[in-house]
């Protein structure tokens, strides 16, 4: 099965996209990344201040 592989992949080569092309690729991807981490953040922020002020009766944590 890995001799299959390198063997298709030795054959099967894709071109490289443009300069221009990558590079909007690239600035594309870490806008990205950063909304993600972004929101990722407040998530966890959110959350925590939800957890935080439950009622210790009720299950929430201390």
């Amino acid at each position: 099965m890995r001799l299959q592989a390198l063997t298709l992949t030795g054959y099967v080569r894709r071109p490289r996209p443009p300069t221009i092309v990558r590079q909007w690729y690239l600035v594309m991807l870490q806008w990205v990344l950063t909304l993600a981490i972004g929101a990722n953040a407040y998530l966890v922020v959110y959350t925590s201040h939800i957890l935080d002020t439950r009622p210790e009766e009720e299950g929430g944590f201390v």
